[in-house]
């Protein structure tokens, strides 16, 4: 999919930009890599175009996931929080639960009696 999106969508709005960029030109566009992969880039991008959604039509092509700030779709909410009442525990990792859609799970974990347990580097919202 990532590759039909580059190809089909994102190449035709943009052929001035690289596809895949080469070391070399990374180098010259002064880019600095992260350890997680993504390339922190030093250019303009005010003539970028990201493409509309294909589904709808309108508004700007984003994964499928949430964003911070962003709405946590009703049907996902209801299957995560199904998740966290049948499990026999549930395991925080890396969260200061400063969400309210992820601290609501953690309380409905705990209203329900199962064991929680949170490994964070600093405080959460639910200590």
């Amino acid at each position: 999919p990532r590759a039909a999106f580059h190809k089909h969508l994102l190449q035709p709005l943009n052929p001035s930009w690289s596809p895949s960029p080469s070391p070399s030109t990374l180098e010259r566009s002064q880019a600095v890599l992260r350890p997680d992969g993504d390339a922190e880039v030093d250019a303009d991008f005010s003539a970028f175009t990201v493409p509309g959604c294909p589904m709808c039509g309108s508004g700007v092509m984003k994964p499928d996931v949430v964003f911070f700030g962003d709405v946590v779709p009703p049907a996902r909410k209801a299957q995560a929080l199904d998740l966290v009442l049948a499990a026999s525990g549930l395991l925080v990792a890396g969260s200061t639960l400063s969400t309210l859609s992820a601290f609501r799970l953690v309380d409905a974990a705990v209203q329900h009696a199962t064991p929680v347990a949170i490994l964070n580097i600093g405080p959460t919202r639910a200590e």
